[in-house]
């Protein structure tokens, strides 16, 4: 299975992968992730006792298989159906391929009914942008509500890194999806990247709820976000996106 190997986190990864946890908490009808999974990965090796396990390719193409991957390039929701297909510039995200910190790229839970799967663009050496996609039955009453948690400064203070500064670009709601764009810069690296961060919400048919999470550094966000809205379909149509880069582009 052809998949893009994150070799080198980069100066960006982190303060994306602090979005992500934010994210995926605040979705998530329980708890999947904890603040700071970067740090864990990083930070908190293995007992010197512990061995690593040989790498098995077959037994994880089973486990991601029975988590929805079907191909190098589809996948479909195994508790709600839904259907997601990408261009050969996408893949699954393989730095999430850790089952020692019970992280993997694509996920099934039954217990708290939501299925994920992470995806990694290329768009060349040292050109990437990160997007998940969750699907659940809960939500915070339409999209609607969605922004509003979005936008409230206690979340942003609460869910997101305090290492981050974060600040809402841009937000906007229609019937049945919402969005909202975010800038991120580190204080501590000011010669860094401002990154983008859109949060958007669509609900499906039968009461499923498709959280979106698309981020990427500003070099690289007019390509990577045309692709995410082009190239990547939801049920076998492109994403309807609540944004146009035309919108993002003056907000910036």
């Amino acid at each position: 299975m052809r998949a893009h190997r994150d070799s080198d986190i980069g100066r960006f990864r982190w303060p994306v992968l602090a979005m992500i946890v934010a994210l995926i908490l605040c979705l998530s009808p329980a708890a999947v992730m904890g603040q700071g999974i970067k740090d864990a990965v990083n930070d908190d090796p293995a007992p010197e006792e512990a061995t690593e396990e040989p790498f098995d390719p077959v037994e994880q193409s089973s486990e991601w298989e029975d988590a929805g991957l079907i191909d190098d390039q589809a996948y479909e929701s195994p508790q709600f159906g839904y259907t997601i297909d990408w261009s050969a510039d996408w893949a699954v995200d393989l730095f999430y391929d850790q089952p020692d910190q019970d992280l993997q790229p694509v996920l099934s839970n039954e217990d708290i009914e939501q299925d994920i799967i992470y995806l990694l663009w290329s768009g060349g050496p040292d050109e990437e942008a990160y997007a998940i996609y969750s699907g659940q039955t809960a939500n915070r009453g339409g999209p609607a509500g969605e922004v509003e948690e979005w936008t409230d400064p206690d979340y942003i203070e609460d869910a997101w890194s305090p290492d981050l500064e974060v600040e809402v670009l841009l937000e906007d709601t229609t019937r049945t999806s919402a969005a909202v764009l975010y800038s991120v810069e580190d204080p501590a690296d000011p010669d860094g990247p401002v990154s983008y961060t859109v949060y958007q919400v669509i609900e499906l048919e039968d009461g499923i709820t498709l959280y979106l999470t698309f981020s990427a550094s500003e070099d690289v966000a007019e390509a990577a976000y045309e692709s995410w809205v082009s190239d990547i379909e939801i049920d076998g149509a492109p994403l309807d996106a609540v944004f146009d880069w035309s919108d993002i582009e003056a907000a910036m």
